[in-house]
This record gives C-alpha cells, sequence and structure tokens, in this order.
C-alpha cells in the first residue's frame, strides 16, 4: 500500500490516502493529477505529507507551514546529497543550552520562561 497527497492546484495538500497506485491511476478517488506519492521515508520529497502541507512542483517537495512571516526557505542537500528544505529564521538561534523561542514580533529569539 502506498501514500498519496491529494493536492489543490495551489499546491496546498487536502488529504492523505493510503492506496494502491492502480487506485489513483484509475481516478477512483478523483484525477489522479491531483495525487502526488509521500512517503515515510524521510529522503524522498524532503517529508511525509500532511494536511496544510505544500507541495512545490518545482522542488518536487512537501513544505511545512511557514511558521513565521520573517523566515525564508533554506533549501540545501543533506550528507546523502538528498535535497531537503526548511524554515529559517532571518537571525540565527544562539548557540546555548538555554531554551529559546522566536518572538516575532520583535525579530529575535528570547529564552523561554
Amino acid at each position: 500500500m502506498s501514500h498519496f497527497a491529494e493536492i489543490k492546484p495551489n499546491g496546498l495538500v487536502i488529504r492523505v490516502v493510503s492506496a494502491e497506485p492502480d487506485i489513483i491511476n484509475n481516478g477512483v478517488l478523483g484525477d489522479p493529477l491531483r495525487f502526488v506519492q509521500t512517503s515515510y521515508n524521510a529522503k524522498f520529497r524532503n517529508k511525509f505529507a500532511t494536511p496544510n502541507d505544500m507541495y512545490d512542483r518545482n522542488l518536487d517537495m512537501f513544505i511545512s507551514p511557514k511558521p513565521f512571516l520573517s523566515w525564508v526557505l533554506d533549501v540545501y542537500e543533506d550528507d546523502d546529497e538528498i535535497p531537503r528544505a526548511r524554515w529559517v529564521a532571518p537571525v540565527k538561534k544562539p548557540s546555548s543550552t538555554k531554551n529559546y523561542v522566536w518572538k516575532e514580533e520583535t525579530k529575535k529569539w528570547v529564552i523561554k520562561k
């Protein structure tokens, strides 16, 4: 059994279904062009798709929702040269054993109280 994400035209993931590829390809669940395979294998399309993720057709990746307006998408290759994507803050998180949280209002990392 495989997993497929149903994608809106804008790339938004609506749902994830478990189905045989023939079920998807035959249009039993809807237009086959609206379904993109996803996998729990972390090296496949960046991550396992979940509702509200975005599918970027150019990158061929599922991407989590943007956590804050100021964050930017960082596309890179991991140690195995697998393309990956993640959201990063415009300011690097301090390297410390303290627990920091992002404050969008000030665009700074602050120590969690």
